[in-house]
């Protein structure tokens, strides 16, 4: 497999014939393996551009201090995904994103804090985002 850039890589399909671009969340945990949650909603960017393909999966990880869910940067803006989070038991909604200005950054938190509340589940959850502008305020 080939880097393409910050959690996201390059892979074949289960029968090793295409390759094609994914953006995963990789989760590590001591005493767990490892768990990569796709994205599931793509940018324009993403699919066209990167030809990157949408993941179809959303994995909930068992942890020592209770249920652990991801939503990768867009996925966060659709509430069925929390939704089904919090249905599977999710007592932690992780949110990584990456974004260089200031409308993607408050998008993201936004809609973070929103589907940490989504249907009254009073999800809490925890976002890290590198910035990479420093005309980020």
């Amino acid at each position: 497999m080939d880097s393409r850039g910050h959690g996201s890589l390059s892979t074949h399909d289960p029968a090793g014939e295409t390759l094609y671009g994914v953006n995963l969340g990789s989760i590590f945990v001591p005493g767990h393996g490892p768990v990569h949650q796709p994205k599931l909603h793509l940018t324009p960017t993403e699919r066209h551009v990167w030809q990157f393909e949408p993941g179809q999966e959303i994995h909930i990880l068992e942890t020592d201090f209770g249920r652990m869910g991801v939503s990768i940067c867009y996925d966060v803006q659709f509430p069925e995904v929390a939704r089904i989070q919090a249905e599977q038991g999710v007592q932690l909604l992780v949110v990584p994103y990456l974004t260089d200005d200031w409308r993607g950054y408050t998008r993201v938190t936004t809609c973070a804090r929103a589907r940490g509340s989504v249907l009254n589940h009073q999800l809490p959850w925890l976002n890290r985002d590198p910035m990479s502008s420093p005309s980020v305020g």
